[in-house]
């Protein structure tokens, strides 16, 4: 799945599958603009998503939740930002990458994978 969002003051909201049937899932979310907010809410198994973020003053909301291994990576430039990131994985390792250039803003990330947890 690819998702272009161009532009400002937009809310995009992705609600993908139930009980980890989203298995294999390779999502790309590419948003330039300012105040922005992103809602990924995804139940994965094995599955990638990826998010590049530009601009300032975004919000990124992301759930992923499942029983096998998830790959999530947000690269963003820009200003004020504020990321909540929930990861888990019951029976498997999750991979997470964060990258930020800019200043302002909150990062929360709280991971967890087969009973070891991260967060804020």
């Amino acid at each position: 799945m690819n998702v272009d969002v161009d532009g400002s003051t937009n809310t995009m909201t992705l609600d993908l599958a139930t009980n980890a049937l989203a298995s294999g899932a390779d999502i790309d979310t590419i948003v330039q603009g300012s105040s922005n907010t992103v809602n990924i809410d995804l139940d994965v198994d094995s599955a990638t998503n990826y998010i590049d973020l530009d601009g300032d003053s975004n919000t990124v909301n992301y759930d992923g939740d499942g029983y096998a291994g998830a790959y999530f990576k947000l690269e963003h430039d820009g200003g004020s930002r504020s990321f909540d990131i929930d990861q888990q994985s019951t029976v498997d390792n999750d991979w997470l990458r964060v990258i930020s250039n800019g200043s302002n803003g909150s990062v929360c990330i709280n991971q967890s994978d087969q009973g070891t947890s991260t967060s804020c």
